[in-house]
């Protein structure tokens, strides 16, 4: 079965019914395919994917941020960083894990 997801991606996965679409927790699957016709998920709600997805993003930077940026913070008071370097890691970690906007 392909699925269509929030962002227009299509994704071929294994799944039988539009049933294992619907309860298999894919919020993000706006329409599936039958056939070769799209069918709309009546569940899809796009702010809902949305701020699901933002959360993701969200706990992805804070481990980023823990594993990469806060020991370059810390090492700013010892001068073996200085704080260009550390805000140019932060601004990496931003571009690359943007937040979806609708």
């Amino acid at each position: 079965m392909k699925i269509k997801l929030f962002d227009n991606t299509e994704q071929e996965i294994n799944a039988g019914l539009p049933y294992d679409v619907y309860f298999s927790g894919r919020v993000d699957v706006q329409a599936y395919e039958i056939e070769g016709e799209w069918i709309q998920n009546p569940s899809y709600d796009l702010q809902k994917v949305i701020e699901q997805k933002n959360k993701e993003i969200e706990e992805k930077r804070k481990r980023r941020y823990r594993e990469e940026t806060d020991p370059m913070y810390f090492s700013i008071e010892r001068q073996s960083s200085t704080k260009e370097e550390w805000l140019a890691a932060v601004e990496k970690i931003k571009k690359e894990l943007p937040y979806v906007t609708g």
